[in-house]
């Protein structure tokens, strides 16, 4: 395969690559989906590399706050990932999992979903 990744986004999902030398954020803001019927979505690219990985997640794991107040954030997820990333990625979500449950739900009750996609070394 080229390792080519070809995605959209609508809302405030975040989009994060993660390579061996730091991670980059892909985050766009965008107009949800359904909102208005002229808002306008592009398709974007981007290449994965073996052991590259790319992680998406919605405003509620972005969001996610621990005891003391403080939002998880892209940087909150995507070092500790960017520091293991020579793991699997069956590994790589048991950690972002960890994260996450270290942070409690927000005051008001937002969807926490996380995809990672990870090219395998040959």
């Amino acid at each position: 395969g080229t390792g080519r990744v070809r995605y959209g986004s609508a809302g405030s999902a975040a989009m994060v690559l993660l390579r061996p030398e730091g991670w980059k954020s892909l985050s766009q803001p965008t107009p949800s989906l359904g909102v208005s019927p002229e808002s306008v979505y592009r398709e974007e690219q981007c290449g994965l590399e073996p052991g590259e990985a790319l992680l998406i997640f919605t405003a509620g794991v972005r969001d996610a706050r621990d005891q003391h107040g403080k939002a998880l954030g892209e940087v909150g997820l995507a070092e500790p990932l960017h520091a293991r990333l020579n793991l699997p990625a069956k590994e790589l979500v048991a950690i972002a999992r960890d994260r996450l449950e270290a942070h409690a739900p927000t005051g008001k009750r937002q969807d926490r979903t996380l995809l990672i996609i990870k090219r395998a070394n040959p």
